[in-house]
């Protein structure tokens, strides 16, 4: 079949010379490590790797399915390589004394693909041939793109002037761009949000119908507004919120394009636009746990050292909103969504699905956001399509411009993108063109704003550039005190003046008493930023960094991810121009340390994406081997693997590993062996690898004092115990690991050493009213709103074993309301693993019921449903509905659910009781035996008495009375050993 795809092709440069040069096995090592890293990127930006052939990656994007934006995809695939190559070296000179260089070549056309279906893709073609062409003409770490990708990606790329080369096979010169820089974001373009809006009457009504209907109805929900950059998302939004800001209070924040991490300060805007914490007080005054609200939001606008978790701080912003929206309704805008960290989307998911009252979120975001998060597709989004020439005409002719040739010029120009027709409108009254055939339109918006921008006074040029580094908004003293002296004085006429030329406006300051302004759109501040040199852009980004700390008392905060992210650009710069010198290193020093604090803290708040990204940049930062550098990727790889990247997480613990022996790490190198292993035993558990690895870290982490770490090694050997279902073993582990917790400061793994002492307190051999006592200890003052879920929870079951019931439900419902309120949906299924044995010992089968349906439904949405049923059916048996207990248990089998002890023997003991219903009694003898010996394996008292129960029973229809006498008996010791009095005199006086 034929389709346009991009081709892209990556050669290594001097791959001969290296094999020469080098033994053979490690060539093989070397290369096989830049396959991987290069194929990971090609399949991160939704390429296929066509082949990879000795030293040269061929990969094609637009097969097997075609994307809108597959040039763009290959353009910045190409120079996220040369970036991963540069990363990649660090490791290769520090491993095997060896560099590598590349060279790519990038071109779009028209080419036969083998057929997706057959699983033959392979592309064929003129387009092949040239992409393989620029490849060779490149310099090493150089990329060539072909003259059909260019005007597929010119709004997003600087490239290097158009030149002409002789390619093999063609009669006559083929021209060529250098590929420079790509913006990574796909920048947006400046709006005239003082123009008229013009053919958007349908859509504001849709979003205005939409908004009255949430706030009719007094529910939380989410409008967004899509479309690609220039299409007037941004003043569609504007002109809604104009029309209700006098009946409602109007908040926004905005997501950041500055790579990742940066999760929160969409909410330190919001908060800022509020008035502030003092207002936020005001706002909570006389509701439930205001103060524990506050203290919470202090931490998300970095007015505080405490550190809290993303469902505590989730909770607290919806208690805000919902505050806030008792008064009036309320809109909370987020813009530029596209940016967003994954939390941050999951924190707007949390407050659609859970908070309460007129809350309307209204969201602004590119195409790429549903790229990102597909499910959005289930909200109200609308998609934003292009004016009409007669919309166009109309547009520009209220802009001024009143000759129909010159509009007919701009409307066939612009394309139906309003941003271009005003620009181009604005250029031409700037310029005083007589007639339309006087005019040269730029081909692009870049193009436009870069020569509006050209004609600017030096002194405004010069502030606008500054301001460009500081972001979309901006303040005037930043700007003056970045600028050179003799311009200071002028920096206040001269941002006057370009409010005046529509290229900045004044906003509401965000910082009492400073004047603020803005960028009238995210283009005009990237044009400017893109015509700065490297050398200017170093510096300005390192004079911002210096300028952040040094104000950070004056309200402009001191976020440590935003001024690590200057210091890192400032150190990227300098570094691509060759100035290594001592300053360079400065840089990276500063840049390391407050990537790295961020990234800890995103650590100690559980936004794992968002502390991957922090750390592993923070590493990049030092040097081969050392202790920071250790350190950095051993808390990289722990954020990885519970992001959920496994592949990425064990690359970084083996890259740890290696870097910890080569540097006579002891501690690190363990540490590594032990993630390893732990990581690896997702399936089953030996408890004595684990044992044994763990103890080596804590070994040679008592010498350093390292708390932190010998209390993740104790969890680890904790864990592993619980899985084998020895509790007592695991309590003891966990309580080590929260005395070294404690003794760190770590209030993360102090909360998880909690959880695994009182889980194990709850199964394990401590008489129930001596482990009820336990758990009320480590319930202090200030404890988590999770941790107390956690603790309370456990406390439940405790309860119910020594016949409180009334407490027991008491404490289990307010677990539930925690983790309901916290949106912890895996949570609260899990707990019902607690609740489903509470009810059926309490004697209520139909609540029992109610709690296993609840938790099956939510790990339906997870994971299987075939996790709930042994305790679906219990409940089913308890009300003597045979048949649906068995439609519960049709198709789960032993082989099919978790390993884990207490399930399979739930399992059995269902399965058993069914059998004895259905008259197959000598089943329901096997399958009891088989429970006994599960269980008798673990240290579970009451899991063993419920066992030996069941066989009890299973003896009692069988015909053995004696050996039934005997289980029973066994059956009331172990109950009894357990202090589980409920159990026991259940079993007493059953029949």
């Amino acid at each position: 079949m034929r389709k346009t795809v991009t081709v892209l092709f990556c050669d290594v440069v001097g791959s001969t010379s290296l094999g020469e040069a080098t033994d053979p096995e490690t060539t093989r090592r070397v290369m096989s490590r830049f396959a991987q890293s290069m194929t990971e990127i090609v399949t991160a930006y939704g390429g296929t790797v066509e082949r990879f052939r000795g030293d040269e990656v061929m990969a094609v994007f637009g097969v097997p399915v075609i994307h809108e934006d597959d040039a763009l995809r290959a353009v910045r695939a190409g120079m996220e390589m040369q970036r991963r190559l540069a990363e990649l070296n660090v490791e290769l000179r520090a491993t095997w004394g060896v560099e590598l260089a590349c060279r790519i070549g990038i071109n779009t056309g028209e080419v036969v693909a083998g057929d997706p279906g057959t699983g033959n893709t392979f592309v064929t073609g003129d387009a092949v041939n040239l992409g393989k062409r620029l490849e060779t003409a490149a310099q090493p770490g150089e990329i060539l793109i072909g003259t059909a990708t260019y005007p597929l990606v010119k709004d997003a790329v600087r490239v290097g002037p158009r030149e002409r080369f002789t390619a093999k096979g063609k009669s006559a010169p083929v021209d060529r761009f250098r590929l420079d820089d790509v913006d990574a974001t796909a920048a947006g373009y400046a709006r005239r949000l003082d123009a008229p809006l013009i053919g958007r009457g349908d859509e504001l009504a849709r979003i205005q119908t939409a908004i009255d209907a949430l706030v009719d109805e007094g529910r939380c929900g989410i409008v967004g507004v899509t479309g690609t950059a220039g299409i007037g998302k941004s003043r569609l939004v504007r002109e809604v919120v104009g029309r209700l800001v006098d009946d409602a209070t109007v908040l926004t924040g905005r997501c950041l394009p500055y790579g990742a991490g940066i999760t929160y300060w969409p909410l330190v805007e919001l908060v800022r636009d509020l008035g502030g914490l003092d207002a936020a007080a005001t706002a909570l005054d006389r509701t439930d746990h205001a103060e524990d609200v506050l203290a919470c939001l202090r931490t998300v606008v970095a007015q505080s050292d405490r550190i809290d978790p993303n469902d505590e701080i989730f909770w607290s912003v919806r208690r805000l909103l919902e505050a806030l929206a008792l008064a009036r309704p309320l809109l909370v805008c987020f813009e530029d969504l596209h940016w967003a960290e994954p939390t941050m989307l999951d924190l707007i998911e949390y407050l659609e699905s859970f908070a309460a009252g007129p809350i309307v979120l209204v969201c602004d975001a590119r195409p790429e956001l549903l790229e990102a998060r597909p499910s959005w597709a289930r909200f109200p989004l609308l998609e934003l399509g292009h004016l009409s020439d007669a919309e166009t005409h109309e547009l520009v002719g209220s802009l001024g411009v009143t000759d129909p040739a010159v509009r007919d010029r701009i409307a066939s120009t612009a394309e139906g993108n309003p941003l271009f027709a005003e620009q181009l409108a604005v250029m031409i009254g700037e310029s005083n063109v007589g007639s339309a055939d006087e005019l040269e339109l730029p081909a692009s918006i870049q193009a436009l704003l870069a020569a509006r921008l050209d004609l600017l006074d030096p002194v405004e040029r010069r502030a606008l550039e500054r301001a460009s580094v500081v972001g979309k908004e901006f303040w005037r003293r930043a700007i003056a005190d970045l600028s050179p002296d003799e311009d200071r004085p002028l920096i206040g006429g001269a941002l006057l003046s370009l409010a005046r030329k529509g290229l900045v406006r004044p906003v509401r300051a965000d910082v009492p008493g400073e004047d603020t302004m803005r960028f009238r759109h995210a283009l005009i501040r990237d044009v400017a930023y893109g015509g700065i040199p490297k050398s200017v852009r170093a510096h300005i980004h390192e004079s911002f960094a210096a300028w952040l700390q040094a104000n950070a008392r004056t309200g402009f905060g001191n976020h440590d991810e935003i001024v690590g992210y200057h210091f890192e650009q400032g150190f990227r710069f300098r570094h691509e121009l060759g100035l290594t010198d001592a300053r360079t290193t400065a840089l990276a020093h500063q840049a390391a340390l407050c990537l790295g604090e961020a990234g800890r803290q995103a650590l100690a708040r559980e936004d794992m994406p968002a502390a991957a990204d922090l750390l592993g940049r923070t590493a990049a930062f030092l040097p081969v081997g050392s202790p920071a550098r250790l350190a950095a990727l051993r808390d990289e790889a722990l954020a990885l693997w519970e992001a959920g990247r496994a592949d990425a997480g064990t690359r970084a613990l083996e890259l740890l590993h290696r870097e910890a022996v080569a540097s006579g790490n002891e501690r690190m190198g363990a540490l590594a062996e032990l993630e390893r292993i732990v990581h690896e035993q997702l399936t089953g558990v030996d408890v004595e690898s684990v044992r044994a690895a763990a103890g080596r870290v804590i070994a040679s982490s008592a010498t350093d004092g390292d708390d932190a770490t010998i209390a993740l090694a104790w969890r680890r050997i904790s864990s592993a115990h619980r899985r084998a279902g020895e509790y007592a073993a695991a309590e003891a582990a966990a309580r080590r690991a929260l005395e070294h917790a404690r003794a760190a400061g770590d209030s993360r793994e102090e909360a998880r050493a909690v959880d695994g002492v009182c889980n194990s307190l709850l199964y394990g051999p401590t008489p129930a009213s001596e482990a009820l006592s336990a758990c009320r200890e480590l319930l202090v003052p200030g404890t988590g709103r999770t941790l107390q879920a956690g603790v309370t929870g456990a406390m439940s079951g405790l309860l119910a074993m020594v016949g409180d019931f009334d407490e027991a439900r008491s404490a289990y419902h307010a677990a539930a309301a925690i983790l309901e309120e916290l949106g912890l949906d895996l949570a609260r299924a899990a707990l019902t693993q607690i609740g489903v044995p509470l009810e059926l010992l309490a004697g209520n089968p139909i609540a029992a019921e109610h709690e296993a349906t609840k938790g099956a439904e939510i790990y339906a949405r997870f994971t299987s449903f075939a996790l709930q049923a042994p305790l679906i059916a219990e409940a089913l048996l308890a009300q003597g509905r045979h048949a649906d207990a068995e439609d519960a248990l049709a198709g789960v089998t032993a082989e099919s659910g978790p390993e884990g002890v207490q399930w399979q023997v739930h399992l059995r003991i269902a399965q058993a009781r069914l059998a004895t219903a259905r008259e197959r009694v000598s089943d329901a003898v096997v399958l009891t035996e088989d429970a006994v010996a599960l269980a008798d394996r673990t240290d579970d008292l009451s899991l063993r008495g419920d066992a030996m129960t069941s066989l009890a029973n299973a003896l009692v229809a069988s015909g053995r009375s004696a050996d039934a006498a005997e289980a029973r008996r066994t059956a009331l010791t172990l109950y009894e050993l357990k202090g589980n009095v409920a159990a026991a005199e259940a079993l007493v006086t059953a029949p």
